[in-house]
C-alpha cells in the first residue's frame, strides 16, 4: 500500500475509536436526579394545563424541559407498565390533567390519596393528551 493510503487508514481507525469512546461516555454519562435540580418555575396544576390548552407553543416555550414545582389536587394514585407511581393531578378538564410519572418503585407518603392537596416536582414533557412531567419527586 501507499504511505497516504495507510496514513488515511490509520486516521479512520483512530477517528473511530475516538468518536466510539465519545459515544459510550455519553451513553453511561449518569444523569442528575431531579432532588439535585433547582427548581425554574412553581405553578398550581390548572394553570399549567390552561396554559397549553390556550397556546401550547407558548406553553413549551416557558415550561418544556424546565423543572416546575406543580401545586394541585390528586385526581388519581396508579402505576405504569414499568411498576413506577403515577400522579394524576386535578383541572378543570373533566377527561385530562397534569400526569406526574416518578423514576422511583418506592411508594409514595401516606398522605398521597384523591383528593389530597400536594406538590410535585418534575421535568415538564409538554403535553399529549395530558400535560405530562417526568422523573417526578414528591414535595409535600
Amino acid at each position: 500500500m501507499k504511505k497516504n493510503t495507510k496514513i488515511l487508514l490509520l486516521f479512520i481507525v483512530i477517528g473511530g475509536l475516538v468518536g466510539g469512546s465519545i459515544g459510550l461516555y455519553l451513553w453511561f454519562k449518569p444523569v442528575p436526579g431531579i432532588e439535585s435540580l433547582e427548581t425554574q418555575l412553581t405553578v398550581p396544576a390548572n394553570d399549567l394545563f390552561l396554559a397549553y390548552e390556550a397556546d401550547e407553543n407558548a406553553a413549551n416555550e416557558k415550561y418544556l424541559n424546565k423543572v416546575v414545582e406543580v401545586t394541585g389536587l390528586v385526581r388519581e394514585v396508579k402505576t405504569n407498565e414499568a411498576g413506577f407511581p403515577v400522579v394524576v393531578l386535578e383541572t378543570d378538564d373533566m377527561m385530562f390533567g397534569v400526569i406526574c410519572e416518578f423514576e422511583s418503585k418506592n411508594p409514595l407518603p401516606r398522605d398521597v390519596q384523591v383528593g389530597a392537596l400536594i406538590t410535585i416536582k418534575g421535568l415538564c414533557n409538554g403535553k399529549l393528551l395530558d400535560v405530562v412531567l417526568n422523573r417526578c419527586l414528591f414535595i409535600n
